[in-house]
């Protein structure tokens, strides 16, 4: 047997004399360790040879009664070219038949049933470097949004502990199952066992479940969240459950999320993650961790994972959360082991991870599937059960999975042929084989004969997206997660009941519907410039509002507008930027459009008033492009410039470059995009009168251009055309901009200033300058801070909005027109999800949604229908308190097809799914 140990270990490499009767006898009985592509066979197994293995595996054999490292006598092997199989060989363990077989020479079969069993851990003796792309919209995990790439109606689903949701073609979100915390986002805490569409109407690209709460990503990039709240998991600052969505604190726009049992994270276009929630064991990753689940260490709001990495995927398990980085290093922290990210030991590159209750897989090339952690149950496929993995494990029967998915306490997996296989435990019926109460240690395969796209786990239950579209669930079942109209557990899959689940037809013509009543919610975001402001609608359409003698509201007009209008063109865009007297926006694919002023060239447009303000005819009244084709991830309007960050983090600025604001190393205007000095990688930028500032992907803030009041906080009062450090050394999350400050949000919470303070704008108490960072007073956690003019806004972890500086025009916003300088509350006692600073003006969004303005408005730049008449000295219409913004003219692009109702499949334990009856089109689940 020691040679057969040996031969194994050595991958196959020889097979002469008995070596190859045992041999041939071991590998007939269990399923060959088989390449990228291959199919595993089943009654006619074929030596595998493409692999080695670093690790000697303990292999028995055993025939009937007896245990035998020999093959007995009556234990015949014959070839297939001179002799048919008698019988089958079976495994100790559920067979694992596969569609498609194999075929190769020799092809060795049994004559009688035997029982094989390997044991031990089976590394790749050569680690695998090549990564492989992982389809999962840049997300992966237990609740990690898989996109199905069929084209039908139904495209992601999401599973929690007891509710399971959904999206369809147009991005409408459905959810059933459980929702005692609201967690369907329907507005009530009833059960569901059935689909329910999700209140607020916000179209999704990506949905992900926790335990008992869900989190969306909207089309402009902005997250929701809704449900359980009492660890801060839905990161709005507050703990207060949540029955419809609303917005993630912050303002940021993420690429993906992920959700935990009771934590989410977000992963931003630069790769930097972000964690909030629950973090006890160190989940969130900021180098915290709480004491004997005291609380003390949770965070309502979005906090930077430590250490700077740029991670192209995240995984978020019970207590425990993991990241890869490009060159598919994995790492992982919480599970009341590391509060910061640690590398997962051993030497493999992985293309994907996921992460369950309390264990974690991954794959590396090949499909090669390795598992850690917790192994009560089997979940970690290596053929033992009652232990725990400090280190990744190989998983049995060599299979090639394309995608992995982990629940509680199993794990499921996609082969090459679309067949899906579950291991771990089996209590409610999770792994799909037809039996609950069996746990499983090795891969087993779910009944049915189905394929499937793609899948997503539960807590205890389990969901699969068919080829055709159509989604299949089984496991527990108490609450109607399942979806099936019943409270009654699937041990197989059975099809979900979307007959109350509306389609649009491809062919539907969307039919705007005007919001009826001022303050309605309707905007998801908000922007303020010197005196206009601009928000986007849930369907991406931006509408514009206030003083447009320069065309900055993008109407084709120059007329000034005291309640919002549409900005021409009809494009769909993810976020919106205001400069003093232009407006420029990023359409979803990228693209970067402008409109307003363009006297030094800050449209981007390769034209200029050569900088003369009173020369209007480069002016642009409607959006035009920005010229060199480049893919931007967002962009930052300052009062005559403009920049924008592309996916590497290279930032490029064009427009007027007097004090080297675009940081290019010169003082010279430029009229389209060039790249900033330095080479630095910037994951995020702010640019306000003649200075801008970035942060890098390492949370180091760097500054630029005019810097006469110490704007630029590198201890000077020097100008500097290239990007200079701010000093300190402080780590931020968030920087913004004003004329001559600049503030920024540490990754504790802690607002810091610097530069000009006459009038209060630094919050330190003092009207003081500084050139180097100052704290704010008042030991608030703020979430982001916002700089106007002279005057500075902030939004704290409990979502309450907070002004100093300037209030001479009532932009402070506490019903006076007194200087502030010390943080004041804004009146009216709201909870925000946002808020901007505009020159004069100040507006925010209340997390139900509502815009509200409030300072002067000379040209209708509060949008509540009233205005000043462009009067400067006309104070009338002004607001020392927030005010609505007048929606009633604003129309929300919404598809009114008729529905094409999706008739309710018959449930049965071995359903195999219509591909017509298909309405989502991705998976994600949860733990």
């Amino acid at each position: 047997m020691d040679r057969v140990r040996r031969w194994l270990g050595s991958g196959l490499r020889k097979m002469v004399g008995p070596v190859l009767l045992v041999t041939s006898l071991v590998w007939g009985l269990l399923p060959p360790h088989a390449a990228a592509g291959e199919a595993v066979p089943t009654a006619t197994p074929t030596l595998a040879v493409s692999a080695t293995t670093s690790a000697t595996p303990t292999v028995s054999v055993s025939a009937s009664a007896s245990a035998t490292l020999t093959p007995s006598a009556s234990m015949t092997v014959v070839s297939t070219a001179s002799a048919a199989p008698s019988a089958t060989p079976t495994s100790s363990a559920t067979p694992i038949p596969v569609a498609t077989s194999t075929t190769a020479s020799p092809t060795f079969t049994l004559t009688r049933t035997a029982t094989a069993t390997v044991t031990g851990p089976m590394p790749m003796a050569n680690t695998p470097t090549a990564t492989v792309p992982f389809a999962t919209k840049g997300s992966i995990g237990p609740n990690a949004a898989i996109t199905s790439t069929t084209g039908n109606p139904f495209t992601e689903l999401a599973a929690g502990w007891s509710h399971t949701c959904g999206l369809v073609s147009s991005g409408t979100a459905y959810c059933w199952g459980g929702n005692s915390y609201g967690q369907l986002g329907d507005g009530t805490v009833g059960q569901q066992t059935a689909p329910v569409a999700v209140s607020s109407g916000w179209s999704y690209t990506m949905i992900v479940a926790g335990y008992s709460h869900t989190c969306g990503l909207g089309s402009g990039g902005t997250a929701y969240c809704w449900g359980a709240n009492f660890r801060g998991q839905i990161g709005n600052g507050t703990t207060g459950q949540q029955t419809a969505p609303v917005a993630v604190s912050g303002g940021r726009t993420f690429a993906s999320l992920v959700a935990g049992y009771h934590h989410s994270c977000g992963l931003t276009a630069a790769g930097t993650a972000y964690c909030w929630g629950w973090n006890d064991s160190g989940q969130l990753g900021d180098g915290t961790s709480g004491v004997n689940w005291d609380g003390s260490a949770n965070r309502m709001v979005p906090v930077a994972v430590s250490g700077g990495r740029a991670f192209t995927n995240l995984a978020a398990g019970g207590s425990h959360t993991c990241g890869l980085v490009s060159d598919g290093t994995a790492y992982c922290w919480g599970g009341q082991s590391t509060t910061v990210p640690e590398a997962v030991a051993g030497e493999w590159t992985y293309t994907s991870l996921v992460a369950g209750g309390n264990h974690t897989c991954g794959l590396v090339s090949g499909g090669v599937a390795y598992c850690w952690g917790n192994n009560a149950y089997g979940q970690l496929g290596d053929g033992t059960s009652g232990t725990t993995g400090s280190v990744p494990t190989l998983v049995a029967w060599g299979l090639s999975f394309s995608s992995l998915v982990a629940g509680e306490n199993f794990t499921c997996g996609l082969v090459s042929n679309s067949a899906a296989y579950c291991w771990g435990r089996n209590g409610q019926g999770q792994l799909g084989d037809g039996t609950s109460g069996t746990n499983r240690s090795v891969p087993t395969l779910v009944t049915g004969n189905l394929t499937y796209s793609s899948l997503v786990a539960g807590t205890n239950h389990t969901c699969g997206l068919g080829s055709g579209g159509t989604a299949s669930c089984w496991g527990w079942n108490a609450y109607g997660q399942v979806g099936d109209s019943t409270v009654n557990q699937r041990t197989s899959p059975v099809s979900v009941d979307v007959s109350a689940v509306a389609v649009p037809t491809p062919t539907a013509t969307a039919t705007p519907t005007a919001s009826s009543t001022p303050g309605t919610a309707v905007f998801t975001s908000l922007v303020t410039g010197y005196t206009h402001t601009c928000g986007l609608v849930s369907g991406g359409a931006a509408w514009c509002w206030g003083r447009n003698g320069s065309g900055q509201l993008g109407d084709g007009t120059t007329t000034d507008r005291s309640t919002p209008v549409a900005v021409t063109g009809g494009r769909s865009y993810s976020s919106l930027t205001t400069g003093g007297y232009h407006t420029c926006g990023l359409t979803k694919d990228g693209a970067a459009y402008c409109w307003g002023a363009n006297w030094h060239g800050q449209l981007g447009d390769g034209i200029s008033g050569n900088g003369d303000s009173s020369n209007n005819t480069a002016n642009r009244t409607i959006p035009v492009a920005v010229t060199g084709g480049k893919s931007f991830t967002s962009l930052v309007a300052g009062t005559l410039h403009t920049c924008g960050v592309v996916l590497s983090g290279t930032a490029y600025c064009w427009g007027n470059n007097g004090s080297g604001q675009l940081g290019d190393g010169t003082t010279t205007s430029r009229l389209t995009p060039v790249e900033i000095a330095g080479g630095l990688a910037l994951s995020k930028l702010t640019a306000g009168y003649a200075h801008t500032c970035g942060i890098s992907s390492i949370s180091t803030a760097y500054c630029w251009g005019y810097n006469a009041s110490g704007q630029l906080g590198d201890g000077t009062t020097t100008n500097q055309l290239t990007p200079a450090s701010v000093a300190g050394g402080t780590l931020f999350t968030s920087i913004d901009v004003g004329y001559a400050h600049t503030c920024g949000v540490a990754s504790n919470g802690a607002s810091w200033c610097w530069g000009a303070n006459e009038s209060g704008q630094l919050g330190d108490g003092t009207t003081v300058g500084r050139l180097t960072p100052t704290a704010v007073l008042g030991g608030r956690t703020f979430v982001s801070v916002l700089a106007g003019d002279k005057h500075t806004c902030g939004v704290a972890s409990d979502g309450e909005a907070w002004c100093w500086g300037w209030n001479y025009l009532g932009q402070v916003g506490d019903g006076t027109t007194s200087n502030r300088s010390t943080p004041v509350a804004v009146t009216g006692g709201r909870k925000y999800a946002s808020l901007s600073a505009g020159g004069l003006h100040s507006c925010g969004l209340s997390t139900g949604g509502t815009a509200w303005c409030w300072g002067p408005n000379f040209f209708g730049e509060l949008g509540d229908g009233t205005s000043g008449n462009g009067d400067f000295s006309n104070n009338t219409a002004n607001g020392a308190i927030p005010v609505s913004v007048d929606v009633s003219a604003v129309v929300v692009a919404t598809p009114t097809p008729t529905p094409t109702p999706i008739a309710s499949p018959t449930p049965t334990t071995t359903a195999s799914p219509t591909p017509d009856r298909a309405v989502f089109t991705t998976l994600t689940g949860g733990v």
